[in-house]
């Protein structure tokens, strides 16, 4: 059986889900749940967990009537509220471009480019051959000439100086 051919085609809304992961997080931001972990390097760090929402805080009950009216209104505004933000979420998914990605405005656009020419051009990444010839140890360096002229000549030629051809003559 093929990937198509996968009885409810659990593959690919896995695939899916594996892809719009955060726009299903913000669908319902009372699922997620902050505490605070430690990394390797016991460093602290911010994580979230997911699960249920958090229970709201028992409020007081008050007798009066017109209260009752008050909060039926309000409840249903805040539920009318979360369906509108719920169609939002959701055609924004529908609508969107499959990478998950959040689209940047013109302006966020336009303003990153400027802080883009602001921080200059970015390290260029060097070649080996590149960094070796920037980081030469003291042997590659000893053995290389910089000099244009030839070796001084240091022996000594004036009166009583032997030359080759004489020396050779003596060990004869």
């Amino acid at each position: 059986m093929g990937k198509k051919a996968a009885p409810w085609a659990i593959s690919s809304t896995l695939e899916w889900a594996e892809t719009n992961f955060a726009k299903l997080l913000m669908l319902d931001p009372d699922c997620l749940h902050p505490y605070e972990g430690c990394d390797e390097n016991d460093c602290t760090m911010r994580r979230y967990q997911i699960g249920p929402p958090a229970a709201p805080a028992p409020e007081e009950e008050e007798e009066e009537e017109d209260s009752e009216e008050d909060s039926d209104e309000e409840d249903s505004a805040e539920l009318q509220e979360a369906r509108e933000r719920l169609a939002a979420l959701l055609l924004e998914v529908e609508q969107g471009d499959d990478s998950g990605r959040k689209k940047l405005s013109p302006e966020e656009i336009e303003r990153k480019k400027r802080e883009a020419e602001e921080m200059g051009e970015k390290a260029r990444q060097l070649s080996k051959k590149e960094r070796d010839e920037l980081n030469k140890t003291r042997k590659e360096k000893s053995g290389v000439r910089l000099a244009k002229t030839g070796q001084k000549n240091r022996k000594y030629e004036g009166e009583g100086a032997v030359s080759k051809e004489e020396k050779k003559k003596k060990k004869r």
